[in-house]
């Protein structure tokens, strides 16, 4: 039989652990860009703006909308587009509509966030 002691120390052990592990959604950092690829050459639209939406709600259950304050070219490469916004609403928890020029819709769903090495660079 283990000594009693041993037991209480694995029992503390076990729920400092599980009081550890953090959820995966309390990563709530703002987005504060958008960048579009392959926009090659054409023109850059004048004004954007951002419908947020519920998540996983399949658009419907409306939360807020934000402006763009600058779209641009890419610094790095110039056929994307930069669209960037200021705002503390905007994170990967919310369905993103992008609307470009009153025309243009991109739906952006089920955000992932992914961490990676870029070996190119870094070695």
């Amino acid at each position: 039989m283990y000594p009693m002691k041993y037991i209480i120390v694995a029992i503390i052990g076990l729920i400092l652990l599980s009081t550890c592990i953090c959820p995966k959604d309390k990563y709530r950092k703002e987005i504060s860009g958008i960048f579009i690829s392959h926009w090659d050459f054409r023109p850059i639209p004048q004004r954007g703006i951002v419908y947020m939406y519920k998540k996983n709600t399949h658009f419907t259950e409306f939360i807020d909308t934000v402006n763009f304050i600058v779209i641009k070219r890419g610094r790095v490469d110039s056929t994307e587009l930069a669209c960037l916004l200021y705002t503390k609403k905007l994170n990967h928890l919310n369905d993103i509509r992008v609307v470009l020029d009153d025309t243009l819709v991109y739906d952006i769903s089920n955000i992932g966030i992914e961490k990676f090495l870029d070996t190119r660079r870094w070695g």
